[in-house]
Parts: structure tokens; sequence; C-alpha cells
């Protein structure tokens, strides 16, 4: 990397400077751009590029690495950095667990799930030297950026105590009849300090869309409840995202017909709350069924989801400690997609067979980041017998029989 990086780090900034170039004649050129936020925007792609610098400044070496194996196939990258270097010392300060990170979810059918742990002083100082160009930026435009800077600080402010916590983004009963977007996140943090900043944030949320620019005959607006509910003894705040139509506008119309479909006819609503003075959970969509069975878990500390032996082989095949792991159900999310195209009159009749996941764990070891990932076997003959049955059908739409 140090030989790569000697070549490139001069082309990348003397690249950099035309690229800002470009960015900044190309938002002056757009109509519905508001000129006041030119200079935030260019300070976000800034630290972006800051980021691509600083990671060919204090890189040492990659490598990558794929192991196939009657299990399944796994792949390993791995960055090392200089270790008194500022990625260094970042990726070293990690923190890291040998335990599952998905404790607290419901048992239910997941798109996708996982988890991570934290170490808040790593997490506050992270945020600090990415957000704080912008926060200035931001500062320097008077009134009308008072919202957006008070939801990035109370961003700040709950996400500081975070220690760890798990999500899982739920795969709907019935498409059509509920949300498309559900979603459950348990947090371990100072549940009162997250709670206030949530609702700091929610509040900011609705100055922040005043700024935002609207689709032709549409318009949204956030809205918060404080103890709107109490479920299983956890006083609950409500937030909702309300969508706005014109139906005298064609756009308006198509576009309502699709957030419906995603969101419920009441727009995205959530319920967050303390479970404890350390714990606090959101969920987002779903039904009252949902919204009991995740506290009912959560309080309980469940780690039903990372027990059934889909999930525990693959777990299996990645690091035992990790900073973050996420699967990904490749088949809960086939499912879903061809309900919705049944639904939408494109009708294949294939039943999916249940499959383990896709894993993905991001650990370090030293001044060594590492990402890594496990595909079964299983998951992969699965996938290649039901293309062939896909394929098969595809070609003799009435039922005759046939080859490929």
């Amino acid at each position: 990397m140090k030989v790569i990086s000697a070549k490139a780090l001069p082309k990348f900034k003397e690249g950099r400077g035309m690229m800002l170039t470009g960015l900044d004649a190309e938002l002056k050129r757009n109509p519905q751009m508001n000129q006041k936020f030119t200079p935030v925007i260019k300070t976000i792609v800034n630290q972006f590029l800051n980021g691509v610098e600083q990671f060919m400044t204090d890189s040492q070496s990659a490598t990558f690495g794929i192991n196939i194996a009657p299990t399944g196939i796994t792949t390993s990258l791995q960055a090392e950095f200089t270790p008194d270097s500022y990625c260094g010392k970042t990726v070293a300060s990690f923190k890291k667990s040998n335990g599952s990170l998905v404790t607290g979810l419901p048992a239910r059918k997941y798109f996708a799930f996982g988890g991570s742990v934290l170490d808040p002083q790593v997490t506050t100082k992270l945020m600090d030297d990415i957000l704080g160009p912008i926060q200035k930026d931001l500062a320097a435009m008077g009134d009308d950026t008072k919202g957006l800077l008070t939801a990035l600080d109370s961003m700040k402010a709950g996400l500081a105590t975070v220690e760890g916590f798990s999500f899982g983004y739920v795969q709907p009963k019935a498409i059509g009849q509920e949300s498309m977007i559900q979603a459950v996140m348990v947090y371990e943090a100072d549940a009162k300090k997250l709670a206030e900043a949530e609702r700091a944030y929610m509040k900011a949320s609705a100055d922040m869309f005043k700024l935002m620019p609207q689709a032709p005959g549409m318009s949204m607006n956030m809205e918060l409840t404080p103890g709107a509910k109490t479920v299983e003894g956890v006083a609950l705040d409500q937030f909702a995202v309300k969508f706005n139509f014109d139906a005298n506008t064609p756009e308006a119309a198509q576009a309502k017909q699709m957030i419906n479909m995603f969101y419920g006819p009441n727009g995205l609503n959530g319920f967050m709350g303390a479970l404890s003075d350390k714990n606090y959970i959101m969920v987002m969509g779903g039904d009252d069924e949902l919204l009991t069975s995740s506290i009912q878990s959560a309080k309980k500390k469940e780690d039903t989801v990372s027990q059934t032996d889909l999930v525990k082989s693959i777990s299996a095949q990645l690091p035992k400690e990790r900073c973050v792991v996420y699967y990904i159900a490749i088949d809960n999310i086939a499912t879903t997609v061809l309900d919705f195209m049944g639904q939408m009159g494109f009708k294949i009749p294939l039943k999916l067979p249940e499959m383990s996941p896709i894993g993905v764990s991001m650990a370090s070891e030293g001044p060594v980041l590492r990402i890594d990932t496990a595909v079964s076997s299983d998951m992969i003959e699965k996938l290649v017998s039901a293309g062939m049955q896909a394929a098969m059908m595809m070609q003799n739409p009435g039922g005759k029989r046939g080859g490929l």
C-alpha cells in the first residue's frame, strides 16, 4: 500500500480540486438547490475525500483471501495501518465481543439482522472528527439550520452513551396488508439520555423536513407524541412521518400508491422508550403483536434468533470476536419479492426453501481491520436449484414438460 499510495496520492490530490470545482459549478446550476447549503454539501464531500486520503496515507498493506470448503465459501479482507497513525489508533481502539450481538430481538423472520458492540468514547471522537466541520458550516448559516444542528447534536448525544445494539429488519407477514418497512432496534445505553436525545432529534426533524425540497403535489412532516401508550409496563413515545398528497396531481397519486405499499396508509409509524436504566427500544412499522413481542424479548434479553441451526452454522465460520455482525436472509427477501410481484400480476409459482443467511462480520486485531463473509454450501445449492426451477417455469409457462 505504501508503494501504491506514493503513486496514487499526488493524482488524487490533483483530481480532488477539480472534483470540488465541478461540484460547486453543478450545485449553482441546479434551480432546485438552496444555494445557502452549497458550502455544507461541499464540506460533506470534502470530509469523504479526507477519509479516502487518510486511508491511503495510513495504510501499510491489504490482503484478500477466499476459502472454498464443503461447508461453503468464506472470504476475508484485511487492511493494516501504521500503528501510530490516525487510522491505526482508531482501529486498535475498537471494542470487540465474542457474544452473539443480536440479543433481545424477537423470534421473527428477518430480511437482515445483526448487532454491534461500541466504546462510547471512540464513537464520540469519530463523530466529532466527521461531523465537526459540517456543524461549523451549518452554524454559520444562521436560523435556517438551527433544527438541523439540533438534530445532529441530539444524535451525537444519544450515540455517545451507546455501548451496544442489536437490530432486525422484519419480514412482513402479509404483503399489501401491513408496512413493508418494519424494524426492531434494542440499545444498551444510558436509557434516559438516549430517550432525551431521540425526542430532541425527532422534534428537530420536523424543522428539517421544511427545508427539504418536496416532490410536486407531495409534502411530509414529522410528528412526535410523548407517552403515547404503555405496553408491558413500558411508557412509549410515538413518532410518525406523515405524507400529504394533492389528489389532483398525477405524480402525487402515483407516489401515494407506492408509499402506502411500503409504509401503509398511515405513513411510517414507530414507538420508542426506556426498558430500564440501561436498555432502550425502538420499533418501526408492524402491528401491536410485533411491538409487544419485541418488548418482551428485549426485557428478557432473549437470544433465540442466533440459536437456530442455520444461523449457528454461519456464525461458526466467522471470527469469534467481532465489533459488528450482520446476517442477510436471501430466502426471506426473495420470497417477499415474489409475493410482491404476484400482487402486481407477475406471479411465479416458486416456493423457496428455508436457507442459512449470508454472514458478514467486522473486527480488529491491533491496527488491522478485517471484514469477513460466509456463504454456506446449503444456500448455494438451494439457490441454484431455485434458479433452475424458475428458468423452466419461464420457458414452459403453460406447465408443459421441457428442459433447459
